[in-house]
């Protein structure tokens, strides 16, 4: 018989990451070379929950974060516009 196992990639990408900053007003104090090093972290095979807060600390750094949101708010919007994707693998 056939063992399976499921296994869940995660994934950011580019375009939901800049919507996300254009939204809510964020990276407006750098220039586009800090932008896009920031952006090539989402440019992964599976984003970690280490990867998501990596980029809410770059993201951070080069904006002033709205009234009321604190980093772990900036995380849970990061996380938010991520996608789950399940995948099947067969086990010999």
């Amino acid at each position: 018989m056939e063992r399976i196992k499921f296994i869940e990639r995660r994934l950011i990408f580019v375009d939901d990451l800049k919507n996300l900053c254009a939204d809510k007003n964020l990276y407006t104090m750098g220039d586009e070379k800090c932008l896009g090093k920031m952006l090539n972290k989402c440019r992964k095979p599976n984003i970690t929950t280490e990867d998501i807060i990596e980029i809410a600390k770059d993201i951070h750094i080069y904006s002033h974060l709205p009234e009321g949101m604190d980093f772990t708010d900036l995380c849970s919007e990061i996380a938010e516009i991520s996608h789950s994707f399940f995948e099947r693998i067969a086990m010999d």
